[in-house]
């Protein structure tokens, strides 16, 4: 199963909780649970009464979340990063914003742990990158042999990267109406407190969170 990881330096995903020297009332799975719902479903609510953010830094951390997956997108269809329009950009984006809105998962309860929580979450991986995987895998193996035959001779490097990317995103465009999710898969993370008091989630724990999100599985 392949998968990518994007590297997230989000300086509005600090984690870090306003709850100074409140560890007794700190509950570790509601502060996850509102982080993936931020992140991943542009849900501030809840969000905003643990943490020290405004609905506009709270947002823009979530179109920050989008800007590293569209990354991921480029790099894992191969597209030519010299020929990414701000159009394509922007589209790209837009088909995150829908994909995320099927995030799925599960936060259970926490359990004291040393001085801090484990908490186990349960992610169920969107699926459309499943679902499109053979049309994909089929265009590609066209585009190329057109490209073999001569059929593109005509057309600058730029317009043949063009044609390109928007035959693939249309196609995952196409999957958005039967989204599913897979299987779940259980992470654990560690909820700490840092030398000011302040709790939060270690990166690499966020990582870990975030690598099964989204499938980009093709076998």
């Amino acid at each position: 199963m392949k998968r990518l990881t994007r590297i997230l330096a989000l300086p509005l995903l600090a984690l870090a909780l306003l709850c100074t020297g409140c560890s007794a009332r700190f509950d570790a799975s509601a502060y996850v649970d509102a982080l993936l719902r931020n992140i991943y479903l542009d849900d501030s609510t809840s969000y905003m009464k643990l943490v020290d953010v405004t609905a506009e830094e709270a947002h823009d951390a979530y179109i920050e979340g989008l800007e590293a997956e569209s990354e991921v997108l480029f790099s894992f269809l191969s597209f030519d990063a010299n020929y990414i329009s701000d159009e394509t950009r922007q589209r790209v984006l837009d088909l995150y914003e829908k994909i995320y809105q099927h995030s799925k998962f599960e936060v259970e309860d926490a359990a004291k742990s040393g001085k801090g929580y484990t908490v186990v979450v349960r992610i169920y991986p969107i699926d459309i990158f499943e679902k499109a995987a053979d049309e994909m895998s089929a265009y590609v193996d066209v585009f190329v042999e057109k490209i073999m035959n001569g059929d593109y001779a005509d057309l600058s490097d730029e317009e043949v990267e063009t044609s390109y990317q928007d035959g693939l995103l249309k196609i995952l465009e196409s999957k958005l109406s039967s989204i599913g999710n897979l299987d779940p898969i259980e992470q654990t993370v560690q909820i700490k407190e840092d030398t000011d008091g302040l709790w939060g989630m270690s990166d690499e724990d966020f990582q870990n969170l975030d690598t099964y999100i989204i499938s980009y599985s093709t076998d």
